[in-house]
């Protein structure tokens, strides 16, 4: 079957369009296991029958989507200063920082940076690092971070917008080709699909 969808893929050609569709397939996925535990079952060995979307995995699926998501960040950011530097540019990662910090989005993917730190390294628990990295928080050290589909789709098109902003600021400084802005169409933050009956 992946080899038929194949025929109808788009196949990313710049650092933005690698970033959209490694953001989109994982919303995609957490959208339609969420679903999938929404009308399934699951049996104990008394023979009660449990719905699996009781069984609280939206959070943990979300958590992994989230270290998915930050992950493809961390790899737009590496593809941008690669693709400057293939074009025979002297660019440091430290020059990206700069162009950064000019983005007004930039603030937006902050909190969800350090939450990546706390599910990793403290079970999704507040830590120091994430108090420092996120000082407007009102959460205590060692509050949990309830991460949900709804957070995992704005963070997604926080990652996207910010990095749809460097590339512009990028182009416009003559840094990185136009094409290179080109994004595969519109970001799908809501996947629908349908029931065939």
């Amino acid at each position: 079957m992946v080899s038929k969808l194949m025929k109808y893929a788009l196949k990313p050609e710049n650092p933005l369009q690698i970033l959209q569709g490694g953001l989109e397939i994982v919303i995609q996925l957490v959208v339609q296991t969420l679903h999938v535990y929404t009308v399934h079952y699951l049996r104990l060995p008394s023979g009660v029958l449990v719905r699996m979307g009781d069984l609280g995995y939206e959070s943990h699926l979300c958590d992994m989507a989230l270290l998915r998501a930050a992950a493809t960040w961390d790899g737009f950011k590496g593809n941008i200063v690669r693709a400057v530097r293939e074009s025979v540019q002297s660019f440091k990662e430290s020059q990206l920082y700069e162009c950064l910090d000019q983005i007004s989005r930039y603030r937006d993917i902050q909190e969800p940076v350090a939450r990546r730190h706390c599910i990793v390294h403290n079970l999704s628990k507040v830590d120091r690092d994430y108090k420092r990295d996120v000082p407007s928080s009102s959460l205590s050290i060692g509050d949990p971070l309830n991460t949900d589909l709804s957070y995992l789709k704005n963070t997604s098109v926080a990652f996207f917008q910010t990095a749809v902003e460097v590339v512009k600021l990028l182009v416009e400084e003559r840094i990185f080709p136009e094409e290179q802005g080109r994004t595969i169409g519109e970001f799908q933050r809501d996947p629908h699909f349908m029931r065939i009956r």
